[in-house]
């Protein structure tokens, strides 16, 4: 909504009612309900919402302050939703700020809630859970929603005391996977096409004997994650805080993971090599019918012989035909410079939305006043929930 405006509060429905985990034990008890809600939640859930994910991303990457803050939404004594979120102080505007957000939202993608119902009923019910709590918590950001989320299309409902803002986040690409892949090349922009044959052309003059060798078995996956930290740590990535060993925390996190998900075959990841010398990398996840494209990386000496642009097709190649649905190219934020190199190769493309709630009882008041009256001088529509 734009301006400001008085909004009478939706309600959740009197049968359900909250439940906070706050301790890992708490977790753990709950799991079996949180595993069986993921199965039954064969429309919303993703991996990044899932018990096992959230309890690695929680063990490998909260920092000592972070405090657990898991909301069990049940119908009666049945579980029906869970909204997976922690509060994480870090500094901002030069204070330390008690941020709420999503567990699995630093190495996630998307992570949403588990619901085994309507979404709404359940975000609407840990709305009212996180205004009982809102002594707790200053900021609440939620990252990577679609935009008909009910956080998105309810930003006006959340209560008095409540400043809320929406922005566009990341551009999500996907692929269609249930076509041929020379039906789907051939559906491709022409210079798409032509850059993608010349790049492949390429790299036979150069390295004749390249080829992909790709993981699936937990031993398998092992190795090749040890060999693609070897190409990520020769790549652009090394100098950057972003990459799966950028530290031994995420190192660490990623062993388990990928080590977890093989055991299910849910994993794989594949090498482009030459010879003994491993030229580029990419990581996959597989989500039910979906391949999420969560990692690629390449050594900088091979940048001219794009390497890493022909595993990226390659890998996309080899999953046409193999039962699955989608291909998931994952998430770039809005402004990446990589943004539209990738969606040349999506058939379907959105933009997902940030949603971000200031809590006007708590010490971003300030802030939040700040940034409505500069969005009010320069016309730039804001949404305002009840009365600062």
């Amino acid at each position: 909504m734009n301006g400001l405006a008085r909004i009478a509060r939706p309600r959740a429905s009197p049968r359900l009612h909250c439940t906070v985990l706050t301790t890992v034990d708490q977790l753990a008890a709950f799991a079996p309900q949180w595993q069986a809600l993921a199965r039954t939640d064969t429309t919303h859930c993703s991996l990044f919402a899932t018990y096992d994910y959230v309890l690695l991303a929680w063990r490998h990457l909260h920092s000592a302050d972070d405090r657990l803050f898991v909301i069990v939404v049940s119908d009666g004594t049945a579980p029906v939703g869970v909204v997976p979120l922690a509060i994480c102080p870090s500094r901002r505007w030069g204070m330390k700020v008690r941020v709420m957000r999503f567990i699995a939202q630093q190495e996630g993608d998307r992570p949403g809630i588990v619901s085994a119902g309507e979404p709404a009923s359940i975000w609407l019910a840990a709305f009212e859970a996180l205004l009982a709590h809102r002594a707790h918590w200053d900021l609440l950001q939620l990252a990577e929603l679609d935009q008909d989320d009910w956080p998105v299309t309810n930003l006006g409902g959340f209560g008095r005391g409540i400043f809320g803002r929406v922005e566009a986040d990341t551009s999500v690409a996907s692929i269609d996977l249930r076509s041929a892949w020379a039906d789907y090349l051939a559906s491709r922009s022409r210079n798409t096409r032509k850059n993608y044959r010349r790049k492949l052309a390429q790299l036979d003059r150069r390295h004749p004997e390249w080829r992909i060798e790709t993981a699936t078995e937990p031993a398998a996956v092992e190795r090749a994650l040890n060999r693609y930290i070897a190409i990520e740590q020769q790549s652009w990535k090394a100098s950057s805080p972003v990459g799966v060993a950028k530290d031994a925390r995420h190192a660490s996190f990623y062993r388990d993971l990928l080590g977890l998900l093989a055991t299910r075959g849910e994993a794989r990841i594949s090498i482009l090599t030459s010879g003994s010398t491993d030229m580029a990398g990419s990581i996959q996840m597989i989500w039910r019918d979906t391949v999420l494209d969560r990692h690629i990386a390449h050594a900088r000496q091979y940048d001219a012989d794009s390497v890493g642009s022909v595993l990226g097709a390659e890998v996309i190649r080899q999953h046409f035909g193999s039962g699955r649905t989608t291909l998931d190219l994952m998430g770039l934020a809005v402004g990446h410079p990589k943004r539209l190199q990738v969606e040349e190769w999506s058939t379907t493309t959105r933009i997902t939305r940030r949603v971000t709630l200031f809590n006007l009882r708590s010490r971003v008041a300030p802030i939040a006043c700040a940034v409505a009256a500069r969005r009010a001088i320069r016309g730039t529509p804001l949404a305002w929930s009840g009365t600062p």
